[in-house]
């Protein structure tokens, strides 16, 4: 999952996504955006790739702004002090949850995943596919029960791939998910190594089988 910072106040996002550069979370990218129209819902293919996590003041005005522009990612608001009348007040107007400024990162991203879950009809992190399981919440995957151990990369195309198993997952789509920040993705043929990296520890474990196929111009996909 990515999750989006946004606040009317720049230096707040700032402030909150550097608490997660500080942090690496399995399976979790984090980067500020300054607009709602930088979410790129349009190119996401499942509510659980995207969260948005919204900070500072104006959070009423915000959740406004994302209901006219029909967006349909989880949505938590973060605010600085206890307040049980105006966190009822923004769950009636339309966010998923509420939080404090000094919730954990991994907390946060735990709530978006359990929102996600839920929403995709997902009744645990464990999802099995044929003799590989993966865990959404960033846990080694297991392939005939046995623990296959992989770097945070490895996970986040896994992950990517594993949530829509068998629909074909576009090489933009995983970049865009290794790599939030579009200003710093590397060579195309960085994500080739990943990918067979990747492909040689699920083989190795399962006796030979990858689990992952390649669609030439098109991706990547899961097979059982």
């Amino acid at each position: 999952m990515r999750i989006d910072i946004y606040s009317l106040q720049k230096s707040h996002s700032f402030a909150v996504a550097a608490r997660f550069s500080t942090k690496s979370i399995r399976n979790v990218s984090s980067r500020v955006i300054t607009s709602l129209d930088d979410i790129s819902i349009s190119s996401a293919e499942s509510i659980d790739d995207v969260g948005l996590l919204c900070v500072g003041a104006n959070l009423h005005q915000i959740i406004d702004e994302v209901k006219s522009a029909k967006i349909s990612v989880p949505i938590i608001a973060m605010t600085e002090k206890s307040d049980i009348k105006e966190d009822i007040a923004l769950l009636d107007d339309g966010y998923d949850d509420v939080i404090r400024t000094h919730c954990d990162v991994e907390e946060i991203a735990a709530r978006f995943r359990s929102i996600a879950r839920r929403a995709t009809g997902n009744s645990s992190n464990k999802v099995k596919h044929g003799r590989l399981v993966t865990f959404l919440d960033g846990r080694d995957p297991e392939v005939d029960g046995v623990r296959v151990k992989l770097t945070h990369i490895e996970h986040t195309i896994l992950d990517a791939i594993s949530r829509r198993a068998g629909s074909i997952i576009s090489r933009e789509k995983l970049f865009e998910r290794i790599y939030p920040d579009g200003d710093k993705q590397p060579f195309d043929k960085v994500l080739d190594v990943h990918i067979f990296n990747l492909r040689s520890k699920l083989k190795k474990a399962s006796g030979g089988y990858s689990f992952i196929e390649t669609l030439p111009q098109r991706g990547y996909r899961l097979i059982d």
